[in-house]
């Protein structure tokens, strides 16, 4: 109506009114608001990764409450995790892709903070995965647990898909436990797992890409980077600030019994070694004389 323009936008909002009205009588769609372990424990990792590069303490916040979350909700009464959470309830056994990615999100907020708790959580969640998820013969983890009601048939999740496979985050997790707690157990299961996908990986590289991370890690000089001292987590934040990919952090502001920081803690000073296997170079004092001792890129 040219006469009145304002008529035509209330009839339309009266009309809008009534079609609401009537559509709140339909049932509504399935909401899929339920909580999964396997997705919040990749985003705890994100967020954990994204304080590592930009230094955002928010970013440190939310992932370490969202792993108090998956540490308490999610947690079943035989230290083992449930899969999913939903108006206060859990209903389900966690997946082996749940217990990898819990572990590897516990790895990254050690690195990025030395709590050593996240460490008993990520060793305690490994033990569960070998008593309940392993297959002696492959050395590669079931999908379910056989806690879990039993199928004619396991399912061994191998290939990397748009996230990567249970087998090669643990793979990779194995293999960074192996070096932080000097576990020969946890290095040769990574490495057996490895070993029984060499030759997917040359045929269909894109189909195990998770796993060429860790060929590389093993191919070329991994680097075991401790820090003690008052001024760890200083020194960690200035190390952060290059990107060193074939590498692990350990630290401590206090005395560990961590085999990395075992015997190389000194309350005056703030020291940091290079190490691979266990053989660490002479401290350093500065991370510019740490860099001179790391090769790539330097």
């Amino acid at each position: 109506n040219a006469r009145c323009p304002w008529c035509t936008t209330g009839r339309k909002n009266r009309t809008g009114q009534k079609l609401l009205q009537h559509q709140s009588k339909r049932p509504r769609p399935l909401l899929d608001d339920k909580i999964l372990t396997s997705w919040n424990a990749l985003m705890c990792k994100g967020f954990a990764d994204a304080y590592r590069v930009l230094g955002n303490p928010k970013y440190l916040e939310i992932a370490q409450k969202n792993a108090q979350f998956m540490l308490t909700k999610m947690l079943r009464e035989d230290t083992g995790l449930y899969r999913n959470f939903k108006d206060g309830k859990t209903s389900i056994n966690a997946f082996l892709e749940d217990y990898a990615t819990v572990i590897d999100s516990l790895l990254t907020l050690y690195e990025v903070t030395f709590k050593e708790s996240y460490l008993t959580h990520a060793q305690k969640f490994t033990g569960y995965i070998f008593k309940h998820f392993q297959d002696t013969e492959s050395g590669f983890f079931y999908f379910t647990s056989d806690q879990d009601t039993a199928l004619v048939s396991r399912k061994t999740d191998v290939p990397d898909d748009v996230i990567p496979s249970g087998n090669s985050i643990m793979a990779r997790n194995l293999f960074k436990l192996g070096h932080l707690f000097n576990d020969e157990n946890y290095k040769l299961s990574s490495q057996k797992m490895l070993n029984n996908v060499l030759d997917h990986i040359a045929s269909y590289p894109s189909g195990f890409s998770n796993w060429m991370f860790l060929a590389l890690d093993r191919a070329f000089e991994y680097y075991e980077i401790a820090v003690t001292g008052n001024e760890a987590l200083q020194k960690l934040g200035e190390i952060q600030n290059y990107y060193i990919p074939n590498k692990l952090i350990a630290g401590s502001t206090v005395k560990s019994s961590l085999p990395l920081l075992d015997n190389r803690f000194d309350s005056e000073k703030t020291v940091i070694f290079v190490c691979q296997n266990q053989t660490c170079n002479l401290p350093t004092y500065t991370v510019d004389e740490t860099l001179k001792q790391i090769k790539t890129f330097f």
